[in-house]
């Protein structure tokens, strides 16, 4: 009788036994979208936050980005599309490495110390320094715009 320590009765075992079989089914039929829901937050109060319960998910989703982003230099642009129609563009870029945006402002502060030390260049080659202070004027009022200053 030590096979039944702490139950009654072999109904009682066996009921145990019958839920956890059920249990372990309905486990097994789980999708990954249900794991999905039930493991992670949305929120798009400041930009866009995907906060994971636990670690399996960031491991997930850590090497499905990775195997798409490996052999490329640095970046990779995707869009995403759904069903109804609405799409956005995303980079998934290397840590440490330049995304476009990264490299455009790089360019950006190059071009405009280039255009503040040679201002020769503006004699030479007017219209290629107008139209280059023109760029960088302009790309400075869109981002104080932007950021509401």
């Amino acid at each position: 009788m030590m096979f039944f320590k702490g139950y009654r009765n072999r109904k009682k075992l066996q009921q145990e036994n019958e839920d956890l079989r059920k249990a372990l089914e309905k486990e097994e039929n789980t999708t990954f979208e249900d794991y999905f829901l039930k493991n992670t937050t949305i929120s798009t109060t400041n930009g866009l936050e995907v906060a994971f319960k636990g670690t399996e998910l960031v491991k997930i989703f850590a090497s499905s980005f990775w195997d798409l982003v490996k052999d490329s230099d640095n970046y990779l642009i995707m869009d995403l599309h759904s069903a109804d129609g609405k799409s956005v563009e995303v980079t998934i870029k290397k840590k440490g490495k330049l995304s476009p945006q990264d490299k455009l402002k790089k360019v950006e502060g190059i071009l405009s110390d280039l255009l503040g030390k040679l201002s020769i260049l503006s004699s030479v080659h007017p219209d290629t320094y107008s139209e280059a202070k023109e760029y960088l004027d302009r790309e400075l009022r869109l981002r104080k715009k932007y950021d509401g200053k």
